[in-house]
This record gives structure tokens, C-alpha cells and sequence, in this order.
């Protein structure tokens, strides 16, 4: 009797240790030694994803999307390469502008320095009492002699 006893103890501490560590990922002895017990569910997905990983290469499907791939990189490709051509004829467009508007205010500088000599000229004319200006501006041609005449006589 005395030995069963001390079995049904061993098993109600054996029982009182399985309920108090055992629980969750993994198993804990008493001495904190985990036994980690593998999940059936993790062990049928890793199955199913091999499976699945080996009807995609049977079927065909790497193959098919690595073409797919493919024709998306090659279409990027050629809109990279048309950007590049628009980019190029930009810049070519704007580098003419550029040098349109640095001649037209060389033009313009020296329409300005040219009308600047005419006009040192005509205040030289107009401040020499020896000048006659009918003289300079000789218009045979103009028989207006109305008063009100803003042509070439009046200056």
C-alpha cells in the first residue's frame, strides 16, 4: 500500500509540474529546460508552400512571370530613353533661346550706344551756332509748307 501511495504521489507531482510549466511554444522542466515542440500547423504550411513552390516551377509560372518582368523592364527602357530624347531636345531649345535673348541685347546695346552717337551729334549740331541745319537736312523733294508739316523740313 505503501508503495502506491508513493506512485500516486509521483503522479500527482508529475501531473501539478505538466500543468504548471507545460503551456504555450514550449515545454519547461523544473530545472527551466525548454523542449520546444513543433507547431503541426507551421509544419503543414511549410508542405503546402513547398508544394505550391513546385506546381509554380512544373506549370510554368517562373518562367511566365520573369517574362512578364521582363517586357515591364524593357517598356520602362524605352519611356527612360524617350524622356532622355525629350530632355536632350529641352535643353538643346532652351540653350538657343539663351543665346537669341544674349544677341538681341548685344543688338539692342548697340542700337543703344549708336543712337547715344547720334544723338552726342545732334546736340554738337545744335550747340555749333555755325551749322545751318537746313543745310544738313537738304529736302528738295518735300514742297509742303504747311506749318504744321512734321516732315524732314521743319528739323
Amino acid at each position: 500500500m505503501k508503495k502506491l501511495q508513493e506512485v500516486n504521489r509521483e503522479l500527482d507531482d508529475r501531473i501539478q509540474d505538466e500543468k504548471m510549466y507545460k503551456g504555450g511554444l514550449a515545454d519547461a522542466g523544473k530545472d527551466d529546460e525548454f523542449a520546444i515542440q513543433v507547431n503541426p500547423m507551421v509544419v503543414k504550411f511549410k508542405d503546402l508552400e513547398s508544394q505550391l513552390r513546385e506546381y509554380k516551377e512544373t506549370t510554368g509560372y517562373y518562367a511566365a512571370e520573369a517574362k512578364k518582368q521582363n517586357a515591364a523592364i524593357n517598356s520602362l527602357e524605352g519611356e527612360r530613353s524617350k524622356l532622355n530624347v525629350a530632355i536632350r531636345t529641352l535643353k538643346q531649345q532652351l540653350l538657343e533661346q539663351r543665346n537669341r535673348i544674349q544677341a538681341q541685347k548685344k543688338l539692342r546695346e548697340m542700337q543703344s550706344a549708336q543712337a547715344e552717337v547720334v544723338r552726342a551729334e545732334v546736340i554738337q549740331m545744335q550747340s555749333n551756332p555755325s551749322i545751318n541745319l537746313d543745310d544738313v537736312v537738304d529736302d528738295v523733294e518735300d514742297g509742303d509748307t504747311s506749318e504744321e508739316d512734321l516732315g524732314r523740313e521743319t528739323i
